[in-house]
């Protein structure tokens, strides 16, 4: 493990159960569609594309939470 600072930026949170191998297809259709709905556009200066957040409950809910930075 490394220690790493999420950079500042306003985040679009997708939350989705299972996890990121699963529900790939399904992640980016959402990304896609909300973004060309919503006006919003990644933001490529955050040094990110993504990051998943796994709240300490996730063995019993099996929830996920994406985080995707955004202008």
């Amino acid at each position: 493990m490394e220690e790493r600072t999420i950079p500042e930026s306003r985040y679009a949170v997708f939350v989705y159960p299972d996890f990121m191998g699963i529900v790939f297809t399904t992640v980016f259709k959402d990304l896609d569609k909300c973004l060309r709905l919503s006006g919003l556009k990644f933001n490529q200066d955050a040094g990110i594309r993504f990051f998943e957040l796994f709240d300490e409950d996730y063995m019993q809910t099996g929830k996920f939470y994406l985080h995707v930075p955004v202008l």
